[in-house]
């Protein structure tokens, strides 16, 4: 008597990939920690979202976003980049933001042009905090 067919299992189908910046495409990043400690300055930071409110939904929602993609996701105060206030549009005061950190401009433009989501500003200077 012939075998039976026992059906086999499929593969599972392909999930779609999300570019990360393992990625030839996508640039590399300075990591937070070496920028806001005296890391190589100046940088050009990526703003993703800013708030100087007391919701920080747009703040998550840029964490979460920047992390599916493979980069460090954190709410940073802006007082780490003096330079970023006025192009961000935020007076003084008390305010956070989402920033990627790239060694040139060339790398924050190259990340901007492969970014599907908002930005709040680009701002080249001196990033540094000191958090006690």
């Amino acid at each position: 008597m012939p075998e039976p067919l026992v059906p086999t299992a499929r593969p599972p189908a392909p999930r779609p990939t999300t570019p990360s910046p393992a990625d030839p495409a996508w640039p590399a990043a300075v990591p937070e920690r070496t920028a806001i400690q005296g890391g190589p300055d100046p940088l050009t930071v990526v703003w993703l979202a800013v708030d100087a409110g007391p919701s920080a939904s747009d703040l998550d929602e840029a964490v979460a976003r920047v992390e599916a993609v493979g980069y460090e996701g954190l709410q940073t105060p802006l007082s780490c980049q003096a330079d970023a206030w006025e192009p961000l549009g935020v007076p003084g005061g008390q305010a956070f933001g989402v920033p990627l950190y790239f060694a040139g401009r060339a790398d924050a433009e190259r990340f901007v042009a492969l970014w599907d989501g908002p930005v709040a500003a680009v701002v080249e200077g001196d990033v540094f905090c000191h958090f006690d």
